[in-house]
């Protein structure tokens, strides 16, 4: 039994030292793989150096783009070479993408060579090409031609001069190279506005003409805000007033939103340069528009011409100085055919009841006034003697301050016969009456001036209701205003 026991542990131990080599063998930790996997080079489809310049010949037309020449002294601080568009030296252009457009041909990798003498060009787009690009180096020319994109909708098709193979290469990399030159000319046609820090924009004289305001040019100035001009009394305090044709107080309402407009245009695009205006309708422009002034702000002046609106609602319109004609929406022009009318203020006088010594009402068969003293919550109001309800007074003034234009007219204030309807406000401190005089036309509209100037119409419902009131404000009847 011994050595029976002793030959079995014998062989547990061998069997042991065995799975221990096994394990030791399978469990052992690989070694790292220190080798370094390089990629295999890119494969350039040109190898270029020094572009001087690459041309572009697509069904758009044909262009040549240039790197620019590097500043020098101080100028270099502001930056590298500025690549531009010859003909388009004095446009705006993004010159991050014409960068791109030099760039590219040199740095275009293929993607794989699909054929390398395919019997056919024109089942790639490459006979002929969509787009040709020529490029001018310090040691030669190479010619690319880019054609259709390919089916897996990421690379396009291309070949070079000299070469009977089709490669691809990325897509997204040569949009640039199907544009015109005219789809890199910035937009904007005007400045954006500066504002003078009092709610308004900088400029000193406003001016809008052309054919659609039949030789009415319109001038608009600036105010002087500390001088604080007004033209009648009581109207808001306006950055604006109309000189031309006629002198006017400036709406506020109607005015500024189409001034503001001036400002920040944006064409849809850019349509032609350094073409004949007349092609465009703009050797005799529909309107115009000039900005003046440069105030403290160092803002220089611009001036635009714009076309009469097409059937499609679009107008084409060239910043002078620039020889490119953009095309815009006529809607996105709020200028575009305003009137002296559209921006004058229609309401006629709005004198601040504090400051009237008295109103007279005056009809053909009498004449009413209305004495007034004291301020605020102490005024006081007196006709006939009577001392009134002020708080109907007040309501009443009201409808009195709603005198206003609803329309302009031709007539002469001399061809007037008397009127039936006049408002006079007479003012405690040293100042002319002002007067509004109101005259039957036989209509619902009536006609009105203010201090003997300009005829224009207003309806008759605001006359019927001033005359109508009268009567029972004087005894002390409630009224409620006409707005």
């Amino acid at each position: 039994m011994p050595k029976k026991r002793t030959v079995f542990l014998a062989l547990v131990l061998a069997a042991s030292c065995v799975l221990a080599l096994l394990a030791f063998i399978l469990l052992k930790p690989e070694e790292a793989d220190t080798a370094v996997v390089e990629a295999p080079p890119a494969e350039y489809i040109l190898q270029l150096e020094g572009i001087k310049s690459v041309t572009v010949k697509n069904a758009e037309g044909e262009f040549t783009v240039f790197p620019g020449e590097e500043a020098e002294g101080a100028d270099a601080a502001q930056g590298g070479a500025v690549p531009f568009i010859g003909g388009f030296e004095d446009c705006v252009m993004p010159a991050w993408d014409l960068a791109r457009m030099l760039d590219m041909p040199a740095g275009l990798v293929s993607r794989g060579l699909v054929d390398e003498a395919p019997p056919e060009r024109a089942s790639f787009g490459l006979d002929p090409p969509r787009a040709e690009v020529r490029v001018e180096t310090e040691s030669g020319q190479a010619v690319l031609y880019i054609g259709n994109d390919a089916p897996d909708g990421s690379n396009i098709y291309m070949a070079k001069e000299g070469d009977s193979g089709v490669y691809l290469a990325d897509s997204w990399s040569l949009g640039n190279y199907f544009k015109r030159a005219l789809d890199f000319v910035d937009l904007a046609v005007t400045p954006a506005p500066v504002d003078d820090g009092a709610g308004a924009f900088v400029c000193d004289t406003i001016r809008l003409g052309g054919l659609v305001r039949r030789g009415e040019e319109i001038t608009v100035l600036k105010e002087d805000r500390e001088a604080g001009v007004s033209t009648q009394a009581g109207l808001m305090a306006s950055p604006f007033r109309l000189t031309s044709p006629f002198e006017f107080p400036f709406s506020l309402d109607k005015g500024l939103p189409a001034l503001q407009g001036i400002f920040g245009i944006r064409a849809s695009r850019a349509v032609a340069k350094d073409t004949d205006p007349a092609s465009y309708g703009l050797a005799e422009p529909w309107s115009t528009v000039s900005v003046n002034g440069t105030l403290e702000k160092g803002m220089g002046g611009f001036a635009v011409r714009v076309s009469r609106p097409d059937s499609s609602g679009n107008v084409y319109l060239m910043k002078e100085g620039s020889g490119v004609v953009f095309e815009a929406a006529a809607s996105a022009l709020p200028w575009l055919s305003v009137s002296w009318f559209d921006l004058m203020e229609k309401l006629i006088t709005l004198p601040y009841i504090d400051s009237v010594a008295a109103v007279e009402v005056r009809t053909p068969e009498r004449t009413v006034e209305f004495a007034l003293s004291g301020e605020k919550d102490d005024l006081k109001v007196r006709a006939g003697g009577v001392d009134m309800d002020v708080s109907v007074f007040r309501s009443y003034y009201q409808t009195l301050l709603t005198a206003s234009y609803e329309d302009r007219t031709d007539i002469s204030p001399a061809s007037l016969p008397a009127p039936f309807l006049e408002i006079v406000y007479r003012y405690r401190e040293a100042k002319d009456p002002e007067h509004i005089r109101f005259y039957s036309t036989g209509s619902r509209r009536v006609l009105v001036n203010y201090n003997g100037g300009r005829v224009f119409s207003t309806y008759s419902a605001y006359t019927g209701k001033v005359i109508a009131d009268l009567d029972q404000v004087l005894a002390g009847q409630k009224v409620l205003p006409y707005l």
